[in-house]
């Protein structure tokens, strides 16, 4: 009994002190993530090669010149796609971007300082604006202001364009002790092909001596306006009415769409902008990369041998069984996925792209990589079309074009390229998969959603490998 006891014992502690080292290893890989990212990278790079180099070593070809050759032809094919649809794939992901991301108030502040001996009224008022009011002075002070000697005036304007059209506007200040009155310029959304804007120094340095100092002789606000999100919520707002009759219930969708729209861009393209600069910063993804998946392709075979090497003998049959077993299972299913997401992000963007859909190119490629998340995959594709179909005024039709679009492609994508081209799924429970997408957009934003499924679904296949080759290994 003691013996039993001593035993049961025993192996609880072996158990906790496995988890306790469970826990560490992970959370100092969590720790080291961003370190690791571009070596995980190179690893699966290396994994889905792997095949080509054995096959091209075995026609007789040395390892070293069937991986340089491989990195030839990567090389050669991105330089051929760079030159053909890179650069406007680079221009329609900057417009997109900053649709979603466009600033749609820019406040700027000037001063206004009394450099004269006595006490100066001065009266403000706008002259003239073109196209229209898109600029206003933010809590103006009653005018005319009495500025004291040595006094200073603070003044904010605002720019809350309705559109993306330019806009400029003169801001006149005028006082007894001007001579003539002192034009501030203002302008917005500019094109960068404009003639002089600002004031004349020279003007700005003979009002100074009249006593009135300026801190700028004009200002200009960049680029601004409504984003897509305001404009689906302007959208959404025309459906207010009959929503409310349907439900019987005021719902202030239009507020709904823009704050919440807002909250899940700034958690998606916030966390994922961060992770993104911490992986590539400096030469990161352009030096390690390569020369890890170089190294991997290379000496991967040796490394396996040895480590295999390590395990005890009593072990070393399973040990064996298990790598070829996962190897062949999730590389497989990795390979499969890769050239799926590649031949729906195709298909994707030969559709958008027949149907008119502006940006046609980063929204396919979005499609078919989102195609990995099963489920919510091609929700994400077909709603971000969608959205901009609709900010863009492409309006009801274009939104069922893309509908079709989108239907057309998953009936193919279910009928023949995942049956034909997609070795095994793995297959995920739809609340599983719920969950690791939120907390890969959580963790990582837009990376950690594309990202969180495949991952889910490779440690699902090893460790059911895992304990399969366990199993049966205690069985026999």
């Amino acid at each position: 009994m003691n013996r039993d006891s001593s035993f049961s014992w025993a192996r609880l502690v072996k158990v906790l002190l496995g988890l306790v080292v469970l826990v560490g290893v992970g959370w100092f890989l969590f720790v080291i993530r961003e370190i690791l990212v571009p070596f995980v990278i190179a690893f699966i790079i290396s994994f889905l090669l792997h095949p080509l180099v054995d096959r091209m070593e075995g026609r007789g070809m040395g390892r070293g010149v069937s991986i340089g050759l491989i990195f030839a032809a990567v090389l050669v094919l991105g330089a051929i796609g760079f030159f053909t649809v890179g650069k406007r794939l680079t221009e329609q992901v900057m417009d997109i971007t900053e649709q979603f991301l466009r600033q749609e108030t820019v406040v700027r502040q000037f001063s206004v300082t009394n450099t004269g001996e006595e006490s100066a009224p001065v009266e403000v008022m706008w002259q003239r604006m073109r196209p229209g009011k898109r600029f206003a002075l933010v809590d103006p002070p009653a005018f005319p202001v009495e500025l004291a000697p040595g006094a200073r005036l603070d003044l904010q304007i605002r720019f809350s364009p309705r559109g993306t059209e330019q806009c400029e506007g003169i801001l006149r200040f005028s006082s007894p002790e001007l001579e003539e009155p002192f034009e501030l310029r203002v302008q917005g959304n500019a094109s960068g092909e404009q003639e002089e804007f600002w004031t004349n120094p020279e003007n700005m340095q003979k009002v100074a001596a009249q006593g009135l100092e300026f801190s700028t002789g004009g200002i200009d606000f960049g680029k601004a306006g409504p984003s897509i999100i305001t404009r689906m919520s302007e959208v959404v707002s025309g459906l207010q009415p009959k929503l409310h009759a349907y439900l019987g219930v005021e719902v202030d969708l239009e507020k709904l769409v823009k704050v919440k729209g807002r909250e899940m861009m700034n958690t998606l393209v916030g966390r994922s902008s961060a992770f993104m600069e911490g992986i590539f910063s400096g030469l990161a993804l352009l030096v390690i990369v390569p020369f890890a998946v170089f190294f991997f392709l290379k000496e991967g075979r040796r490394i396996t041998h040895e480590l295999i090497e390590l395990v005890p003998n009593a072990y070393f049959e399973l040990c064996l069984n298990l790598i070829y077993q996962i190897n062949s299972q999730i590389g497989g299913y990795l390979r499969g996925q890769m050239l799926e997401t590649g031949i729906v992000a195709l298909l994707s963007v030969v559709a958008l792209t027949l149907i008119g859909l502006p940006n046609a190119i980063p929204i396919g490629l979005l499609a078919g990589t989102a195609n990995m998340i099963p489920y919510l995959g091609p929700l994400i594709g077909g709603i971000t079309a969608s959205v901009v179909a609709i900010s863009t005024g492409g309006g009801g039709s274009m939104v069922l074009y893309v509908i079709l679009a989108f239907a057309v492609i998953q009936m193919l994508d279910n009928l023949v390229i995942q049956p034909i081209i997609v070795a095994k799924s793995v297959d995920l429970h739809p609340l599983l998969v719920m969950l690791v997408v939120s907390i890969g957009s959580q963790l990582l934003g837009i990376m950690g959603m594309l990202i969180a499924v495949p991952v889910t679904g490779i440690l699902k296949a090893s460790t059911q490998t895992i304990y399969r080759g366990i199993r049966g290994y205690r069985a026999g």
